[in-house]
């Protein structure tokens, strides 16, 4: 039986650790007519390269293999080990590709590997895995791609979750209809603090919205009971228009920073997520 293809554009990866610790790789997208998705891959495995030391021979090249293979960093050994001809700067090395469970355990690995006598060097341990994963697919964010699998049920907020069996990129010139939501603060000093005191909102949907409290009402301002309702109205509306991309002015380093702060303070979830998590820095 044949599995269905969805087309999506690619919006952004990560991964998580499924329950056996294993990294899944997540990939959010957009389809043509509008509809978010999200593809799990769990096929790929975290690696990184080890140049043996020049002038061994085969046979120690195998020990040094074996040796490898046998490491143990509290409980967890390397999933495996081959050797594998690779090109660094346009010369040719013959190295080790040293497959291991878990993103984290790859800088844990090198560590121990790069005080060994017969190791000369090590390669791409510093490659995040979400770009690892895109590198070696050939996929490119903002660009297309085809996922063949099973559809499955989430409690992520997207439209469809796919269980990927195959993953390939393609070409389609027009982006699709995607939401897009600018946001902005003012904060003001008071006794305990700063605190925010006013969050404006827009979207390419003809939205438009004015929060704050304390003030009198007017048209497309809404006025809230305290700096605490102000907050959870914020994060309940960034859901209801359940944007793809979020843009405002120096966001990162200012108005998300703020944010997180006072809602740390007056115990508010800052949830605006597809995955039901708090934003982290």
């Amino acid at each position: 039986e044949s599995m269905p293809t969805v087309r999506l554009c690619i919006l952004s990866v990560d991964y998580v650790l499924d329950e056996e610790k294993k990294p899944v790789i997540r990939i959010w997208g957009k389809t043509k007519d509008g509809k978010s998705v999200v593809v799990f891959d769990h096929s790929f495995e975290p690696y990184f390269y080890v140049e043996p030391r020049e002038g061994l021979s085969l046979e120690q090249l195998g020990e040094l293999s074996r040796r490898i293979e046998s490491l143990d960093l509290e409980g967890e050994k390397p999933i495996k080990v081959e050797l594998t001809d690779q090109r660094y700067l346009g010369i040719p090395k013959r190295v080790f590709r040293v497959c291991v469970k878990t993103p984290a355990d790859v800088p844990r690995f090198r560590d121990l590997l790069k005080e060994w006598s017969d190791v000369k060097e090590e390669y791409e341990y510093a490659v995040s895995f979400y770009k690892r994963y895109l590198i070696d697919r050939g996929l490119v964010p903002m660009e297309w791609m085809d996922a063949t699998g099973r559809a499955v049920k989430t409690n992520l907020r997207v439209d469809r979750a796919i269980e990927a069996e195959g993953i390939k990129p393609v070409n389609e010139e027009k982006l699709p209809p995607l939401r897009i939501l600018a946001f902005d603060i003012e904060t003001s000093e008071s006794a305990e603090g700063e605190n925010v005191i006013m969050i404006s909102l827009v979207d390419n949907k003809k939205f438009s919205r004015v929060l704050t409290y304390g003030g009198k009402r007017r048209k497309g301002v809404e006025v809230l009971a305290d700096e605490n309702s102000l907050l959870e109205r914020f994060v309940r509306l960034v859901n209801e228009r359940d944007p793809d991309i979020v843009l405002g002015y120096n966001t990162d380093r200012f108005d998300f920073v703020k944010l997180d702060a006072r809602a740390e303070a007056l115990k508010v979830r800052l949830d605006i997520s597809r995955d039901n998590s708090r934003v982290e820095f």
